[in-house]
């Protein structure tokens, strides 16, 4: 455990997925970390607002960059074009969730979700 109080920030940004924009909140320490950084998926039908303040205590409790994001017509994320598909959740993995680990240059990472 880290004895050392971290201190964190945290960033909003939009990136492209692939049927419109995603809404992404990034928590970070001040200290830069090599540390893999921990991406939080939320429950089928959430959002980035449903974690509240357990982002930043898990960044200044592991030294991690953490990030979260809303799914496509989600949150603050564009609102899906269409019918989401029975599988939505399966497919996400090879959709937008892969495209925002490539915008963000995400390689290694450690997956943190709730049901």
């Amino acid at each position: 455990m880290n004895t050392k109080p971290q201190h964190t920030t945290s960033q909003e940004i939009w990136l492209d997925g692939h049927l419109g924009r995603l809404f992404v909140r990034t928590w970070a320490p001040i200290e830069p970390s090599h540390l893999a950084p921990i991406v939080l998926l939320h429950d089928s039908l959430g959002s980035v607002e449903l974690w509240r303040g357990f982002p930043a205590a898990l960044c200044k409790a592991t030294g991690r960059r953490v990030v979260a994001y809303d799914r496509l017509g989600f949150g603050q994320s564009d609102a899906h074009p269409g019918a989401l598909a029975l599988d939505f959740i399966a497919s996400e993995a090879e959709g937008d969730f892969a495209a925002v680990l490539r915008q963000l240059g995400i390689a290694r990472f450690v997956v943190y979700t709730h049901l």
